[in-house]
């Protein structure tokens, strides 16, 4: 099996079988000042399952993008077959479903295992106690998940998935609501707090450090000075035929296609559909003139691939059924063999159902 495309769309071990998704847990309390729990245990439960090398987890931010696109019920609960459709979508075999509800001083946790294909529920369990002891609480419910999918874990794997990034509920909380952000700023000032509280909760130091290196790059780009410059260092980069020429540049091809993937997420994120297509119009505009063979280079071959992938989920995202059709084409026409062909053929289906139901194609 080749190595599944890393860093900005899965979080994955090379000897996974099982491919999992943790949708966001499901707030039933009518507090909307508790909205941080679901998205905190979604990630907490990612990153811990994700320990487990039999386990394949579909990245949580992948997993909250089709979430938005998702029909909710009356209770809030997320409507099991959109839930299917979205696990398809990010290539899942399994689901985890949950929701939380706080009264008085505890809290409950209930969460249940989907089968992706059949809709079958493979295991339905919950958890109750004080919400100072939520990480015992997740400990439990991750350990169950795992016994669930028939995995065995060795001790070293047990220790891992109850180990805590933090013991602060309260950094926790602030951290979990920087998930939720409606601006990069307001994330930045967030995680601030968290690792205020708790200095050294090591994954907010590392996502704050990430955000104002983003930060940075968001306002070269926005200065205007980035596009031209950023067409000649692709040029250089992308077309390497030597192994020498490929060690000398591997690192700078890897970080200009990450770095243009990061931007196109977090302008669309932020809601800034204008920006998050021009970054993906100067990718574009690249893509006829790839010489995939000439790459050297397995991570630079799936870091290209995870971007054209990710633009063409741009275009279906934004309801602009045609452009996700016409790019997917030509993904398919070049990478039709690649680890992002399936992913891309899947939302090609979907931008075809929605422009035969008359919803979108501009």
């Amino acid at each position: 099996m080749r190595p599944v495309v890393a860093a900005f769309l899965f979080a994955s071990s090379a000897c996974a079988q099982i491919t999992v998704g943790v949708l966001p847990f499901a707030n039933l309390s009518n507090d909307s000042s508790l909205a941080w729990i679901g998205t905190g245990i979604a990630e907490t439960m990612t990153d811990k399952l994700q320990n487990v090398k039999e386990l394949s987890l579909v990245e949580r931010a992948r997993m909250q993008d089709l979430f938005g696109e998702m029909a909710l019920g009356q209770s809030g609960l997320i409507d099991e077959k959109s839930a299917q459709q979205a696990g398809r979508m990010a290539g899942a075999k399994h689901l985890v479903i949950g929701s939380y509800q706080k009264a008085k001083r505890e809290i409950r946790i209930a969460v249940k295992t989907v089968e992706v294909e059949t809709g079958r529920v493979v295991e339905a369990a919950s958890v109750t106690g004080r919400l100072r002891q939520i990480f015992a609480l997740e400990d439990e419910l991750a350990l169950t998940i795992v016994e669930k999918l028939g995995v065995q874990l060795s001790n070293a794997e047990r220790m891992r998935v109850s180990s805590h990034e933090t013991e602060s509920v309260e950094a926790y909380s602030w951290y979990s609501k920087s998930l939720e952000a409606r601006s990069r700023e307001q994330e930045e000032q967030l995680l601030a707090q968290a690792v205020e509280l708790d200095g050294g909760y090591g994954k907010a130091k590392r996502r704050l450090d990430q955000l104002k290196k983003l930060l940075q790059e968001h306002k070269a780009y926005t200065d205007g000075k980035r596009i031209s410059e950023a067409q000649k260092q692709a040029a250089a980069l992308v077309n390497v035929t030597s192994p020498a020429g490929a060690a000398a540049t591997l690192s700078d091809s890897i970080q200009f296609f990450s770095s243009r993937l990061q931007l196109i997420n977090s302008y669309n994120q932020a809601g800034d559909k204008t920006k998050a297509y021009a970054v993906a119009a100067e990718m574009e505009a690249l893509f006829p003139a790839l010489d995939y063979a000439g790459f050297c280079s397995e991570p630079v071959t799936q870091m290209v691939d995870a971007l054209f992938m990710n633009i063409v989920n741009l275009y279906f995202q934004n309801r602009d059924h045609t452009k996700a059709l016409s790019l997917g084409e030509a993904f398919i026409r070049q990478r039709g063999d690649s680890d992002m062909a399936e992913a891309v053929r899947t939302i090609m289906n979907l931008s075809i159902q929605m422009l035969e139901q008359g919803d979108g194609g501009k």
